[in-house]
């Protein structure tokens, strides 16, 4: 969940990471693996990224064709 204070309209607008400040650590592999897992950011909150994503077919969803 996003903190309070910010809104999902609002982080691609103001919130900016440079590429020589975006080392990988493990709190934000820990950020990405929940966001992914997290159905909170469909439209109505009810399918992840992992749903269709999924990890044991190398992040697809298996189909030949989608």
């Amino acid at each position: 969940m996003l903190p309070l204070h910010l809104s999902s309209s609002s982080i691609a607008a103001t919130v900016f990471i440079p590429a020589s400040d975006n080392a990988f650590t493990k709190e934000r592999f820990e950020l990405g693996k929940k966001l992914f897992y997290d159905p909170i950011l469909s439209r109505d909150s009810t399918i992840s990224c992992g749903t269709c994503h999924q990890q044991s077919k190398a992040f697809s969803d298996g189909l030949a064709i989608s």
